[in-house]
């Protein structure tokens, strides 16, 4: 340890701080702050958004409340610890204004944004968990990447006849058709229907539905973080977990 209250490299001399490597690198605002700023967000049942933040912690700009939310929901979400198995219900569904019920998922003039919905659930008890991702379109070779992407092999997928997802079982997984039926309003996939409507919800309650498309991303991070940590009875634990995952995050600069 330097005098500097930094640690000096055994092998190329440089003193490097102790959030090296992490999330919290290349920021000016106190750990404290930060702490502080972890405890609100995981305390808060719909979270906060960067205005309250900006208050709570005196923060001289919207701008680095805006950051701090940012970077903690780059953080929410791990793929190899968020993976999900067993039986998953798979949707899509599209963010933004409603959509005709006529127009179908490959409509050029429809240009919402299309979500992939995944539900893990069990039939036993109601412990269930997401991943929510955006997808560029509906075809097989996009929705099937998405899906070895956040759904562990071998494990039974539940969709609608959808023929993007006829490969499935060539992928490895267990594939069971539901609903045959495509179209919107014919619902036989409870979980992910609930998931979107909550989505929704959460945007509009919590950010007024002001939510940017080039950081939606960020958002439906933070709504799978809490939705899969809702069963946390002690705000400790949360926040314990959120912490967990900023100092094993890289750097982000791009925010």
């Amino acid at each position: 340890m330097s005098g500097r209250k930094m640690y000096l490299c055994a092998l190329c001399r440089r003193h490097v701080s102790v959030t090296a490597g992490t999330i919290f690198q290349g920021n000016k605002i106190p750990l404290r702050k930060w702490f502080r700023a972890i405890w609100l967000v995981t305390n808060q049942k719909n979270g906060i958004n960067a205005k309250e933040l900006q208050m709570n912690l005196r923060l001289a700009s919207y701008k680095s409340a805006w950051m701090v939310l940012g970077k903690m929901r780059k953080a929410m979400v791990r793929e190899k610890e968020d993976i999900l198995s067993g039986k998953v219900e798979v949707d899509e569904v599209y963010f933004g204004k409603r959509r005709s019920r006529q127009k179908s998922r490959s409509c050029e003039e429809d240009r919402n944004i299309l979500i992939m919905v995944m539900v893990q659930f069990s039939d036993v008890t109601r412990h269930r968990r997401i991943r929510l991702l955006r997808v560029d379109d509906a075809s097989a070779e996009t929705l099937e990447k998405v899906i070895k992407k956040a759904v562990k092999e071998k494990s039974e997928i539940q969709t609608d006849g959808l023929g993007s997802y006829k490969r499935l079982e060539n992928l490895g997984y267990i594939h069971k058709v539901i609903r045959e039926r495509t179209a919107v309003g014919y619902d036989l996939l409870p979980y992910c229907n609930r998931i979107s409507v909550n989505l929704k919800k959460w945007l509009t309650d919590v950010y007024r539905g002001n939510v940017s498309n080039e950081h939606l991303d960020y958002y439906l991070d933070e709504f799978t973080f809490r939705y899969n940590h809702r069963f946390s009875r002690y705000g400790g634990k949360l926040f314990h977990s959120l912490l967990w995952r900023l100092a094993n995050t890289n750097p982000v600069n791009n925010l």
